[in-house]
């Protein structure tokens, strides 16, 4: 037996109780979730009146919250410095610990769904024939979940190596998600909404990896029961495949990308301050740069930006000594704060304008 599959097996019995419990937990939300009955008031208790109601949404719920934690705690152990001696003392590559981690973490999704899938799928099967529910949807539902939740555990992965401790990748992770969802409502549904390129986030599918597995998870839950309760199903169009591909596509760049981080990560950056590009430095701007010129300025209101500038620094630099960097985006977001000035608005109507004289 090999070294990297004998690690592969110690880890995977190391986090065996781990896997223990997302199993227990996606089971009890399914069993929960996926059918609920009730009786119809007028008719008592004639099986006639009683009314059932199916869904899948829990599927999509799970493996959001699954492959978010799965992302953080297959890695954590790599954010504190006391275990960097049995990183180093592994007769393994980097690349080749980054990949067992994440293919662990992977099986565990895999079998948590998997597990919660076939439950669930037990429950209701008795209900498929009699009210014309639709199996293949189910089973869709399961591999594009399965699918694109993978996709999603390496962003969160990703994320979380760009970070020198556990909690500066934890709020990276939170941060990667939400970032995107603003900078699409800032651009198509500010400031480009007069403009033809407004039609570019008109999509359920543009908010991210989040939204598209919970997206996912919907339609397939309408398209289950769509002849029993008469639904009526959208058809997926081309805009929408446009922008499930760019989000899968930079889910598996990301996820690359991730594994690479790995390996080049300085041993004596861990558990200190994450200086990365891709960390602080890049998405304090972005947040609050966005946050201002969406709600635009007001007079006082801009000190509210500045403190809370301020905290997020101070969180990055784990202290007030603040670098020249730092201070600089401070004052400019402090002082665009404090203009009485609707931003967004104003750059709206004005790319209006510049559409309407042409």
């Amino acid at each position: 037996m090999n070294c990297e599959l004998r690690y592969a097996l110690y880890h995977f019995k190391k986090t065996v109780f781990r896997l223990c419990l997302m199993v227990l937990y996606s089971v009890i939300v399914i069993n929960a979730d996926i059918h609920s009955s009730y009786q119809l008031y007028n008719l008592g208790n004639d099986p006639a009146g009683t009314v059932h109601t199916f869904t899948l949404t829990a599927f999509g719920f799970n493996m959001i919250f699954l492959a978010f934690l799965a992302g953080i705690l297959e890695f954590t152990q790599f954010k504190n410095r006391r275990n960097l001696d049995t990183w180093f003392s592994l007769p393994l590559d980097r690349w080749k610990l980054a990949l067992i981690h994440f293919i662990n973490g992977a099986v565990q999704l895999f079998a948590a769904h998997t597990i919660s899938f076939l439950w669930g799928y037990a429950k209701i099967a008795k209900y498929i024939p009699i009210y014309n529910l639709d199996r293949g949807a189910l089973i869709s539902m399961y591999f594009v979940l399965l699918g694109v939740g993978l996709v999603f555990y390496g962003m969160v992965m990703f994320s979380f190596m760009v970070a020198n401790n556990t909690f500066d990748g934890v709020m990276f992770s939170f941060a990667y998600i939400i970032t995107p969802i603003m900078l699409i409502s800032f651009f198509f549904d500010g400031i480009l909404r007069y403009t033809p390129l407004r039609i570019v986030a008109d999509s359920d599918c543009s908010g991210g990896l989040v939204f598209l597995i919970y997206g996912f998870a919907d339609r397939f839950s309408r398209l289950f029961s769509c002849k029993y309760k008469g639904y009526k199903i959208d058809p997926i169009m081309t805009l929408d495949i446009v922008w499930m591909t760019i989000w899968i596509v930079a889910g598996i760049a990301l996820t690359v990308l991730g594994i690479w981080l790995f390996t080049k990560k300085k041993a004596e950056k861990i558990g200190g301050i994450s200086d990365s590009i891709l960390g602080y430095r890049l998405l304090i701007p972005i947040t609050m740069f966005t946050a201002v010129l969406s709600m635009g300025g007001s007079l006082g209101i801009g000190l509210l930006y500045g403190i809370f500038t301020l905290i997020l620094y101070v969180i990055f630099r784990r202290g007030i000594k603040l670098h020249i960097p730092d201070i600089i985006i401070l004052g400019i977001i402090t002082i665009l704060g404090n203009i009485p000035l609707n931003y967004g608005s104003e750059i709206s109507d004005l790319l209006r304008n510049l559409f309407a004289s042409k």
